[in-house]
């Protein structure tokens, strides 16, 4: 999970299709039952734990990776 568009889509772009080819637009709020720690050096990077069906109730919108064009294509 990153904390901008801006980082998901450029680790993406570097890792494609290693991370897979979509990324999910996620709405979390402040407390709930997904919960969120930094566990790299990458600035905007956060692990997220949580049971996975709740996690989905927050994908607000999923994006295609393309590859070489350095964007998410809406």
């Amino acid at each position: 999970m990153y904390s901008s568009a801006e980082a998901a889509i450029e680790t993406a772009i570097y890792y494609w299709p290693r991370l897979g080819r979509f990324l999910a637009l996620m709405e979390l709020p402040d407390i709930g039952p997904v919960t969120h720690e930094k566990t790299t050096r990458h600035p905007a990077h956060y692990t997220l734990w949580g049971e996975p069906a709740l996690m989905l109730q927050y994908v607000v919108e999923v994006f295609p990776v393309e590859h070489g064009e350095g964007a998410v294509e809406e």
